[in-house]
């Protein structure tokens, strides 16, 4: 019969808690070498025999007097709950700050075991922990474990089995003034206290004298509560004066003391020099140092985001290439099927578009997992103090910040963390500042066009910078608006630590899979929907116009070149082969086309290998004969002309199409932003989900088609895709009121876009998370419209400013 068993986690920030979580239930929650990681509570199970463990991770808290929301969590979930087994985590390195929540916990009177982790940097210190000494003068079970290997499951939950029906009686000795002082209200507190919390009058008394919020807020719903807060502010009245100390410190003082006594009897420090440590703390948290070798650092990642996706990104854009070319073979090329251009030019194209940024995302996460799981981060938060300042925030707004360089949304949780209300508000309002990852793509698409490789990393950094300072002046805005005092900023300094290989591969892992979800729902419903749009109404005018260009072209290319007889020859076995069957010439142009694709990719493959001279032979051996060349030139010259063709007509359908109605519809309000139509489309698409913007450039410009030109140039960068190769050529129609024939796109154009993505509304994730977390319709769409009016006036006036100096139009 299987036996199920109920526990919470409990601990302090960066005790290891969610790290032993992971570890007992096969799970990958986020974990991080800084506090404040986990803001909510996550549930997970743990199997062994007939034992069926259910383990709910609680937020990290230095006490039972909840401050910040994430605090108030888990004292909630722990008054809510007092049937389940409470497993008290410990950082082993700081048992004495560690022991103080203990002692509050056990006057909980649950059930409950200890786990001192972190038993392998005790050692390192030097700590050595008598184990049976401390369980027996604390009265509870307790174990060691290290939380980042693998754990025995059976001795934990064979434990927690155990200690489920016992309860410690041990208790904090408190001064005889606290004492009379919890004696007397205990009197006059009704019986109805004990029912609610489940706890003693005399518990819940020594929480008034601590002046803990949560007891005053449920004091207030208390009938004789008048009666009750005269002799509570009585006794603390008296309590000063006997002991000229107020009661929350004596009680402090007290569960202190009574911790340094135990550890003093089970704890031995064996002196071990750990001065490496202090001395890179001393260089990187210089005064005048540490932030600029953290500006460098965060420069240095961004460099590396593009070096080390370059050939990764060539290998996915060659195989979505590949795969274009294989389904476009499935269907001849006089059939026009709307499946085949579904799959081609809508999911093809639009996904591919996103997944080829997959190795910059992994470039990044890796970075930033080093960062977190060092130490390093925190310690950042401390370096950017003052900066934060500046803007009326302090360095706890920073590591919400930084987590929202993989997604807005949990970043916005993670300011539950902040204590004071205004600072917390404030930093959700101006989270969407921060790039997340869904952004990235588009700078990875726009970065690579305008700027060679040894400056890529650069311009990123400028970027990320820039929506750093816009969300410093914002938040300053709004402080100034909204008048508090500054609140102060305390944190707790983990020790640096070298981050295990599993650890950084679960964590681009996970996100890495976020960021594939997103493409496998959201970016292919969008692509689909969009697809749609672009397509639909179809005009049978246009139709005939471009079966009509077509045959004109193949008509040009039997008549052209005819010198020689010879000349005659080659064109008079294109055309048989075009009367004799039509089918049979499809066919012919397809094997030709594979022909070709075959070709490219070996001059591709050669030009990697520096080897072009070896791959020009080989193509002249294709076409070793006159008769042979000769077919190539004309072949590849109408294979172009149709493609011009089939561009142009492609835009025409676009245009007359919904999509191309709603684009044409908005263009005049974005054309002082330098922004023509098919860009206004997709920054509109991106409301939903920024991803989106680079799907939809993938299906406007039509990078799913077959072309001639597909594979990279000889001796191109690698990172320039078949998609930025199409928006580097792209220019406006002739028949253009302002700009016929002009380029679409320049470097002052992406630079205006790309500020306009980094500035402009989150998506709808973020904006219900907003709402949610501010508990107002209003602020989330003060928000969504805010930050939508801020990037306009920025793209208009880098725009406007660059036309007027002529700065980036070439």
């Amino acid at each position: 019969m299987e036996c199920t068993l109920d526990a919470m986690l409990v601990g302090n920030p960066n005790c290891g808690k969610t790290s032993f979580f992971n570890a007992l239930c096969g799970t990958h929650a986020r974990v991080g070498n800084y506090a404040g990681v986990t803001v909510e509570k996550k549930t997970g199970l743990s199997f062994f025999e007939n034992f069926k463990l259910r383990v709910t991770d609680l937020p990290g808290t230095y006490s039972l007097n909840a401050v910040s929301l994430d605090e108030k969590i888990t004292l909630d979930y722990l008054l809510s709950h007092q049937n389940q087994t409470i497993i008290n985590i410990l950082d082993g390195t700081n048992l004495e700050r560690n022991l103080f929540l203990s002692l509050q916990l056990i006057e909980l009177n649950q059930a409950m075991v200890l786990v001192v982790n972190m038993q392998d940097e005790m050692a390192s210190k030097g700590l050595q922990l008598d184990i049976e000494k401390l369980q027996g003068l604390l009265g509870v079970p307790i174990v060691s474990c290290v939380a980042t290997k693998k754990l025995d499951k059976s001795k934990y939950i064979s434990m927690i089995d155990q200690a489920k029906d016992t309860k410690t009686n041990k208790i904090v000795t408190y001064p005889k003034e606290i004492i009379e002082a919890v004696e007397k209200l205990a009197e006059i507190l009704p019986s109805s206290i004990e029912s609610y919390t489940n706890l003693s009058k005399k518990w819940f008394a020594r929480k008034l004298l601590e002046k803990d919020q949560w007891a005053i807020d449920l004091l207030s719903k208390i009938k004789n509560k008048n009666q009750i807060e005269d002799i509570l502010n009585n006794q603390l009245l008296l309590i000063k004066e006997q002991t000229n100390s107020e009661a929350g410190i004596l009680i402090t003082q007290a569960r202190y003391s009574f911790s340094n006594e135990i550890l003093s009897q089970c704890i031995t420090k064996v002196a071990i020099d750990s001065s490496t440590e202090d001395k890179i703390d001393e260089i990187i948290m210089n005064r005048f140092f540490g932030l600029p070798i953290f500006f460098f650092l965060v420069y240095l990642s961004f460099q590396l985001v593009f070096t080390l996706g370059d050939y990764p990104m060539g290998w996915i854009e060659d195989f979505f290439a590949y795969l274009s070319n294989q389904v476009l073979l499935l269907w001849p090329k006089s059939s026009d099927f709307w499946l085949k251009s579904l799959i081609v030019d809508g999911v093809i194209a639009g996904c591919s578009g996103v997944l080829i940024f997959l190795p910059n995302i992994i470039a990044l996460f890796l970075c930033i997992a080093i960062f977190e799981g060092s130490g390093y981060m925190a310690r950042a938060s401390f370096l950017m103090d003052k900066l934060m300042q500046t803007g009326g925030l302090n360095g706890k707004s920073f590591l919400p910040m930084s987590s929202g360089l993989g997604c807005t949304v949990p970043a916005i949780m993670a300011t539950r963390v902040i204590e004071n209300s205004l600072d917390r508000f404030i930093t959700i309002m101006v989270l969407p500042l921060v790039s997340c990852m869904a952004r990235l793509p588009i700078y990875g698409l726009l970065i690579p066009i305008f700027f060679s490789l040894e400056w890529r990393g650069f311009v990123l950094f400028i970027i990320y910078l820039l929506g750093i300072v816009v969300a410093g002046i914002v938040a300053k805005i709004l402080k100034s608006t909204m008048k508090q005092e500054n609140s102060s900023f305390i944190m707790e300094i983990p020790p640096l630590r070298l981050p295990s290989l599993r650890f950084l591969w679960i964590q681009i892992l996970d996100r890495s899979k976020i960021y594939l979800s997103k493409v496998g729902t959201t970016i292919l419903a969008a692509s689909i929907v969009l697809w749609f749009l672009g397509n639909y109404p179809n005009s049978l005018d246009l139709d005939s116009k471009i079966s009509n260009e077509l045959s004109n072209v193949k008509n040009k290319m039997l008549s052209d070149k005819l010198i020689t007889d010879f000349d005659v020859k080659v064109a008079l076995s294109i055309q048989s082969l075009m009367k004799e069957n039509e089918t049979k010439y499809w066919e012919y142009e397809t094997a030709f086309t594979k022909e070709k694709i075959i070709i490219d990719n070996e001059l591709k493959l050669a030009t990697k290998s520096q080897q072009k001279i070896v791959s020009v032979l080989k193509l002249e051996q294709k076409a070793n004969t006159k008769s042979e060349k000769i077919a190539l030139d004309l072949w590849l010259q109408y294979q172009k002309n149709i493609l011009n063709i089939e561009d142009f007509y492609r835009g025409k359908r676009l245009e007359h199409s919904i999509l191309g109605k709603i684009g044409k519809f908005v263009e005049p309000v974005f054309t002082p932003v330098g922004f023509d139509w098919k860009i206004t489309t997709a920054l509109l698409g991106a409301i939903a989900a920024k991803e989106v913007f680079v799907s939809q450039f993938g299906i406007v410009f039509g990078i799913g088609e077959a072309d001639v030109d597909d594979y990279q140039e000889l001796g191109s960068s690698s990172t320039e895709t078949r998609l930025s190769k199409k928006i580097k050529s792209v220019k406006y129609p002739k028949d253009h009121k302002t700009r016929a024939g002009e380029k679409v796109f320049n470097p002052l154009v992406a630079v205006s876009l790309m500020i306009f993505c980094l500035i402009s509304a989150p998506c709808m994730a973020t904006v219900a998370t907003v709402i949610r977390e501010t508990n107002s319709y209003m602020f989330g769409m003060w928000q969504f419209c805010g930050l939508s009016i801020g990037a306009y006036l920025m793209a208009f006036i880098v725009y406007q400013t660059g036309i007027y100096f002529n700065i980036g139009l070439v």
